[in-house]
């Protein structure tokens, strides 16, 4: 695997791309390494995203493939329920839901360098699988990485084709997501990401 331009982010094609990125470096090896461990921790304990974003913020909860919350680490096919500031869709049951579609976890021999992603895209809500639940069409993706490369490790946020749901039967659900997506455009969801990538490491 190369390490430092992973081909697990997937290609810009339409809409819009974003990009997020901190990094923080470390005195030595074993430091780096304490700080990959604890940034991919911290990645992996979704539930708790929240309580790294304070202030206009969305929540977010680990569901099984069911649509259960758990406490748990994620796995692929497992989903994140979302519930972002503002109007609610009726899709969803009020909820933005993305699903799990790849993990990656892996370090090369004594953690020279490290890569912990986890790939998510919208989707419907697992009760009702019918109808798409999420202002982005399924066609977007969010990638999240905690990168060792080095004594550099970084937490990232990688978005790309980004683009309004609008092909809901429900006017009011079409009208809801292009509000939030023209929002998230305007700088509300970098807001968001860059407070995730400074608490994933560990920042204030």
């Amino acid at each position: 695997m190369n390490f430092f331009q992973t081909n697990e982010i997937p290609p810009q094609r339409e809409g819009k791309q974003s990009d997020v990125v901190e990094k923080k470096i470390a005195s030595d090896n074993a430091e780096a390494k304490q700080l990959f461990d604890e940034s991919a921790g911290r990645l992996l304990n979704i539930n708790a995203w929240v309580t790294m974003c304070e202030g206009i913020s969305a929540s977010f909860t680990l569901t099984d493939k069911m649509g259960k919350p758990v406490n748990a680490s994620p796995k692929e096919g497992f989903f994140i329920c979302i519930e972002i500031p503002g109007p609610s869709a009726s899709a969803g049951h009020g909820y933005d839901w993305v699903q799990i579609e790849k993990m990656v976890i892996a370090h090369e021999q004594h953690y020279a360098n490290a890569l912990a992603l986890m790939r998510v895209r919208p989707c419907a809500d697992p009760a009702r699988p019918e109808q798409h639940a999420h202002f982005f069409k399924a066609k977007a993706t969010s990638t999240f990485i905690i990168r060792k490369n080095g004594l550099t490790v970084s937490a990232e946020v990688h978005g790309r084709n980004e683009e309004a749901s609008v092909d809901d039967d429900s006017i009011l659900n079409n009208i809801r997501n292009k509000m939030v997506t023209v929002a998230a455009m305007a700088g509300i969801a970098a807001i968001q990401w860059e407070k995730l990538v400074k608490g994933l490491l560990g920042k204030q």
